[in-house]
């Protein structure tokens, strides 16, 4: 819209929410909800997301990859913890965050692969 550009994740994502708040895929804005929305999206992006980067680098030794698998195993634990008892990131409802952490699984399950 008007030409501008977003770059991050976590924004892009709570900015398509907002285009459509009737869909409630995040909680209202101004909410305290919605901050702790923010700040699950801000885990999944730099906890997890960008975690797995040093996976496609040809310059990452075995060991630095075992390091991270390790760490990111752990990150990824907490994720599940956040959802073992709910059929939804965010509870009784799909949310943005789920979108998200669906494509961060994905890649990460592909990742595992290598």
């Amino acid at each position: 819209e008007g030409g501008e550009v977003l770059t991050e994740n976590a924004v892009m994502i709570q900015y398509i929410a907002d285009l459509a708040p009737e869909r409630d895929l995040a909680p209202k804005l101004g909410t305290f909800e919605r901050v702790r929305m923010a700040e699950l999206l801000n885990f999944i992006a730099t906890e997890l997301h960008k975690g797995m980067g040093p996976f496609y680098n040809p310059k990452a030794t075995d060991e630095l990859k075992a390091s991270l698998l390790e760490r990111l195993t752990k990150r990824f634990e907490i994720l599940g913890e956040h959802v073992a008892t709910t059929r939804w990131i965010w509870g009784d409802r799909f949310t943005v965050a789920d979108g998200y952490a669906f494509y961060v699984l994905r890649a990460w399950q592909r990742t595992l692969k290598r």
